[in-house]
This record gives C-alpha cells, structure tokens and sequence, in this order.
C-alpha cells in the first residue's frame, strides 16, 4: 500500500510541476508575432524577409528621432514655428 501511495503521489507532483510549467510558458506570450521593449513600448509589427529586410514597428517620437536618419525618405519632425 505504501509503494503504491509514493507512486501515486509522485505522479500527480510530476503532473502538477508540468501543469505549472505550461501555464507559465503560454502565459508569458512565448511564440507571439508582437514583441515590446519594456522601457519605451517600441512595438514591431511585421517582419519581411526579401532583398531587404522590412520592419513595420510602432515607435514613439524620441524612437524615431534616434533611427530617422536610417530610415528612407525620413525627414526630422519640425514644429510648426520652425518652418
């Protein structure tokens, strides 16, 4: 009776271990297309691999301002005083 109790209680702590590890895998978005930065919300859309590589990502202005000079056509965001 005794084995068979460590038996069946290894079993379920085997179980329970894996449930947890599964729950905390899918919960923390593992596989998702979307990606964040923590520390200012930079969000990539979209990755396109062809000749060049295209990123479509969401950025906010300060962002933008560090990559502009990499990107094609971008020019500097001017207030409307300093036109």
């Amino acid at each position: 009776m005794k084995k068979k109790l460590k038996i069946i209680i290894g079993v379920v702590a085997v179980f329970l271990i894996g449930l947890v590890g599964f729950c905390a895998w899918f919960l923390s978005g593992s596989g998702s297309a979307e990606y964040y930065a923590q520390i200012d919300n930079t969000k990539v859309e979209q990755v396109d691999y062809d000749e060049t590589i295209n990123v479509v990502a969401v950025c906010p202005q300060k962002v933008i301002g560090q990559l502009g000079p990499l990107v094609e056509g971008w020019k500097p965001h001017k207030e409307f005083w300093e036109e």
